[in-house]
């Protein structure tokens, strides 16, 4: 095996990980964002409404 063949090995293992990750984390971050979405928690005081 030659310098060249060790770099394109390297860039193919390269972009099967980007490749692989990428797709992760969208549906992670996805699942994340709908379930802050539809959490019944308001995530900031200011959005609380006291009525007196």
């Amino acid at each position: 095996m030659t310098i060249s063949d060790l770099q394109l090995i390297g860039k193919k293992v390269a972009v099967g990980i980007v490749v692989a990750t990428v797709p992760l984390v969208i549906l992670l971050g996805g699942l994340w964002l709908i379930q802050k979405v539809l959490s019944d928690n308001p995530s900031s005081p200011s959005t609380i409404t006291q009525l007196k």
